[in-house]
């Protein structure tokens, strides 16, 4: 999961701002929902002590790159 810190808005009239954030916001909300079912998934929804050291791994390295 990447997300960006910064973007650039289209146009600056209200209409178009406000679609421009619906747009990015369900597009994370996809990607964040997809991240979650892939760890619920491989993690059996946490129980797996060894998977979850990888994800507690992928996730720090995830947090260190959007900083």
């Amino acid at each position: 999961m990447k997300i960006e810190t910064s973007f650039e808005l289209p146009n600056f009239d209200i209409y178009s701002i406000s679609r421009f954030l619906n747009f990015e916001y369900l597009e994370f909300y996809r990607e964040m929902t997809k991240f979650q079912q892939e760890y619920d998934e491989q993690t059996s929804h946490g129980t797996s002590a060894i998977i979850q050291e990888f994800w507690n791994r992928k996730i720090d390295t995830e947090l260190k790159l959007a900083h």
